[in-house]
């Protein structure tokens, strides 16, 4: 815990740990945990030190509180929470183009920049997006990462809850473990929607507007492979036809049971 003059000093962050957007997110939110952890100012960042005032605030203390005190003067109060404010601020690229208001406080903003950059659930869809993203800034930067490294990425970039789904995920490429994990979020997604009222969202992982069947917001956008499977009627083909190992894991999703934790991609 720093007391004194350090205070007054506002750190800048390494360029790579400041905030530029949700590429840099992750890296600026440790950042500002710890800097502001150091100084014991955490009750100012998560808005647990509520601001005095003359009614709360009975008496002039003969000596300066103490950083995490949770009961500060109003001047101490006011002059710590400008530098968990500044901390942040000062550490965004561009604090106007994210949607920083200066005159906000600092637990504010750091909602407002929890709920943008760190939302409580993520689509598949999403999330595969942000990756392609990270890789292509990889290359950019002279890097390489070939396409079996990204694929064992992906699959550790899964939620902890989703441990014992992705032990075994078939295929060899990229591209296929996207497939298999988009299955899976859509199985889990299937459980946590009601489907009392739609019978194309009767079979577990579907969803109305992401549906192939008929009457189903993909009607007639099936891949080849989705075809293949089933007749005109909807009938499943034979089980004398063969299925690369992707659809027998594809497949095999309608079988698993309801993951446990409630959120569907908690990143």
């Amino acid at each position: 815990m720093l007391s004194g003059n350090s205070l007054l000093s506002v750190p800048t962050f390494p360029k790579g740990s400041q905030l530029l957007g949700q590429d840099t997110w992750k890296l600026f939110k440790d950042q500002v945990k710890l800097t502001v952890q150091v100084r014991g100012l955490m009750g100012y960042l998560d808005g647990s030190i509520p601001k005095p005032t003359a009614a709360t605030y009975l008496y002039t203390a003969l000596s300066a509180s103490s950083p995490d005190s949770q009961s500060p003067s109003p001047g101490e109060w006011t002059q710590r929470e400008c530098m968990v404010a500044s901390i942040i601020y000062l550490n965004c690229s561009d604090p106007i183009g994210i949607g920083i208001k200066r005159e906000d406080i600092a637990s504010k903003t750091w909602k407002y920049l929890v709920k943008k950059f760190n939302p409580d659930t993520t689509t598949m869809e999403e999330h595969k997006k942000k990756m392609k993203n990270l890789l292509k800034s990889l290359h950019n930067f002279g890097r390489t990462c070939n396409d079996y490294q990204f694929r064992m990425i992906i699959i550790a970039s899964m939620p902890e809850a989703w441990k014992d789904y992705v032990l075994n995920v078939p295929g060899i490429f990229s591209s296929e473990a996207f497939t298999y994990l988009h299955w899976l979020y859509l199985d889990k997604v299937g459980h946590n929607q009601d489907t009392e009222d739609n019978l194309i969202q009767k079979k577990v992982g579907h969803i109305i507007n992401k549906c192939w069947a008929k009457r189903g917001g993909a009607e007639g956008k099936a891949p080849k492979s989705w075809k293949d499977k089933y007749s005109p009627n909807g009938i499943k083909a034979s089980s004398s036809d063969t299925f690369s190992p992707i659809d027998v894991y594809v497949g095999s999703f309608y079988s698993l049971k309801d993951m446990d934790n409630g959120s569907l991609m908690p990143f």
